[in-house]
C-alpha cells in the first residue's frame, strides 16, 4: 500500500475514531475508553483469529498505560488480583461460587494457577467486583 493510501485512510480514521486513538488524559476519557473497549470485548471475546485483535491491544494498552500513571496499579497475575479481591471483600470460594456461577473447582484451580480464567469468568468477575477487565487478564 502505497503512502498516500495510508494517510487518507488515517484521516478517515482519525476523524471517526480520534478519542480511541488517542492518549488518555482524564478520568472521562478513561471511562469513555473502557467502555468502549468492554463492549468490542463483548463481540469479539478472545477470538485469536478476530480481525479487531489489534484494536483490542490498542485499547489495552492505553488502558493499561493510563492505570499504571493514575490508579497506580502494582503488576500482578490475574491469580493474585482474584485472591487479592476475594480477601479484600472477605469471600470464600463457596460464596464467590455463588455470586459468579464459577464453580468452586475451578476457581481452585485458578487460584493456585492450574487454570487460567476464561473469557467469560473474567467479565463475571470484572462485574461482581466492579474491576475492569483489564486487571484480570
Amino acid at each position: 500500500m502505497a503512502i498516500n493510501q495510508v494517510l487518507d485512510l488515517w484521516q478517515q480514521l482519525d476523524a471517526i475514531a480520534k478519542p480511541y486513538l488517542s492518549p488518555i488524559e482524564t478520568e472521562e476519557q478513561y471511562q469513555e475508553t473502557l467502555s468502549f473497549f468492554e463492549e468490542l470485548w463483548d463481540k469479539v471475546g478472545d477470538n485469536p483469529n478476530s480481525p479487531y485483535g489489534s484494536l483490542l491491544k490498542l485499547l489495552s494498552d492505553k488502558l493499561h498505560a493510563y492505570e499504571l500513571v493514575q490508579h497506580n496499579l502494582p503488576e500482578a497475575s490475574p491469580q493474585q488480583v482474584l485472591k487479592f479481591l476475594m480477601e479484600e471483600y472477605q469471600l470464600s470460594q463457596k460464596e464467590l461460587e455463588a455470586a459468579t456461577g464459577i464453580y468452586q473447582s475451578n476457581l481452585s484451580q485458578i487460584l493456585r494457577g492450574k487454570r487460567n480464567l476464561s473469557t467469560q469468568q473474567v467479565k463475571l468477575l470484572a462485574t461482581y467486583f466492579k474491576v475492569s477487565p483489564e486487571a484480570l487478564l
